[in-house]
C-alpha cells in the first residue's frame, strides 16, 4: 500500500469513528431527554417556553444564576458563622460574599481577612515541634487572637487617618529591603505561613503604620547609657560625667555594652512599658523621673549597673501602648460577628 492509499485509509477510518461517535451522542441525548421529559414535565414546559419566546432564555438563566449565588451564599454563611469552618471552600466563599467578621465604627473587617490570617497562624502552629516549651494556642485562642488583632489594626488605621499618618511606598520598600533577599523571604513566608509575598508586604505595611501611630501618640525617651558589671565602676563613670567629661568618652572607657560602647552609648528611643518589659521595671521608673540631659544614679538591672542619660523626650500620652489601646478601644463602637 502506497502512502496515498494509506492516508486515504486512515482518513476514512477517522471519519467513520467520528460519525459513529456523533450518532452515539445524538442517540444518547435523545434517550436522556425523552426520559427527563416524561419523568420531569417541568423541563418540557421550560423548553416550550423558550421555543415560543427565545428572550426568556436570558431571564431564566439570570434567575438560575441568582438562585445558585444565593444558595452558595447561604451555604457559606452556615459554614463561616455557625460551623466556624476554616476549610478552603469557606475561605473561597468568603472572598465572593460580603461576610463581615467585625465592625469598628462605620468600617468593616471582612471574614476573608479573618480566615486568611487564621490560615497563616494555623500553618505556623502546625509546624511547631512537639516538644516545644510553649504549646501552640488552641483553636479558640487563635481565633480570638486573629479577630482582636484585626480590630486593633482597624483602630490603628482610623487613628492614623485622624492624624493624617500614612505609609509611603518608599518607607515600605526600605523596610522590606531590610528583611533580606526577596526570593528567600518568599520561600520562608510561604513555607512557614502559607503566605504570598504580597500578603507579607501588606502585613509589613500595617506594622509600619502601627509603629508610626505609636510614635505619634505616646511619649518616647531618647536614651544613652553606660553599662558596667559592678557598682564601683558605675559610680566612677557617673562621677566622671558629672565632673564634665564627655559622656561618649566615658562610655568607651567603662561600658560593657559592646553594641553601643563605641557609639556614645546611644540605645535609641523607648516608649513606656518597653524598658520595663525588655530590661527592668526599676530602670523605667528611674528614667521616668529624669529631665532632659539629666543623668541617673547607677541602676541595678539583670545585665549589671546602668548609668542613663535622657537626651530628649517627645510629646504624647505618658502611658504604655497597652494602656493607650485599652483607652482607645473604649472610644470606638466595636461589634464582633465571627464566633470564637
Amino acid at each position: 500500500m502506497d502512502n496515498l492509499a494509506r492516508a486515504k485509509f486512515i482518513l476514512e477510518t477517522i471519519l467513520e469513528i467520528a460519525g459513529s461517535t456523533v450518532r452515539f451522542v445524538i442517540q444518547t441525548y435523545r434517550k436522556c431527554w425523552l426520559f427527563l421529559h416524561t419523568r420531569i414535565p417541568f423541563l418540557g414546559a421550560l423548553v416550550q417556553r423558550h421555543v415560543k419566546n427565545p428572550s426568556t432564555v436570558f431571564i431564566d438563566t439570570a434567575v438560575l444564576i441568582l438562585v445558585v449565588y444565593i444558595g452558595f451564599g447561604i451555604f457559606g454563611f452556615i459554614q463561616i458563622y455557625p460551623k466556624k469552618s476554616e476549610a478552603t471552600l469557606s475561605h473561597n466563599l468568603s472572598q465572593l460574599y460580603p461576610f463581615p467578621a467585625a465592625k469598628v465604627d462605620a468600617t468593616l473587617v471582612w471574614s476573608y481577612q479573618f480566615l486568611a490570617r487564621l490560615n497563616f497562624l494555623n500553618t505556623f502552629s502546625r509546624q511547631a515541634p512537639s516538644d516545644a516549651s510553649s504549646r501552640p494556642p488552641t483553636d479558640s485562642e487563635l481565633r480570638k487572637r486573629v479577630l482582636e488583632g484585626l480590630i486593633e489594626d482597624r483602630i490603628i488605621y482610623l487613628e492614623a487617618q485622624r492624624r493624617r499618618i500614612g505609609v509611603t511606598a518608599e518607607e515600605l520598600k526600605i523596610a522590606f529591603d531590610k528583611q533580606g533577599d526577596p526570593n528567600e523571604i518568599k520561600q520562608k513566608v510561604g513555607k512557614l505561613y502559607n503566605m504570598t509575598l504580597v500578603e507579607y508586604q501588606q502585613i509589613l505595611a500595617e506594622q509600619i503604620l502601627k509603629e508610626k501611630v505609636k510614635n505619634s501618640v505616646l511619649v518616647r525617651w531618647h536614651l544613652r547609657h553606660i553599662l558596667t558589671l559592678d557598682l564601683a565602676s558605675a559610680n566612677e563613670a557617673k562621677k566622671q560625667v558629672a565632673g564634665g567629661k564627655d559622656f561618649a568618652e566615658v562610655a568607651k572607657t567603662f561600658s560593657q555594652d559592646a553594641k553601643t560602647a563605641n557609639t556614645g552609648g546611644d540605645i535609641g528611643f523607648w516608649r513606656k512599658g518597653e524598658l520595663a518589659a525588655q530590661i527592668a521595671p526599676g530602670l523605667e521608673e528611674e528614667v521616668a523621673k529624669l529631665t532632659v540631659n539629666q543623668i541617673s544614679n547607677p541602676i541595678q538591672t539583670q545585665f549589671g549597673y546602668q548609668v542613663v542619660q535622657l537626651l530628649e523626650k517627645s510629646d504624647g500620652a505618658d502611658q504604655s501602648y497597652e494602656d493607650w489601646y485599652k483607652e482607645a478601644l473604649t472610644k470606638h463602637k466595636v461589634k464582633r460577628y465571627i464566633g470564637i
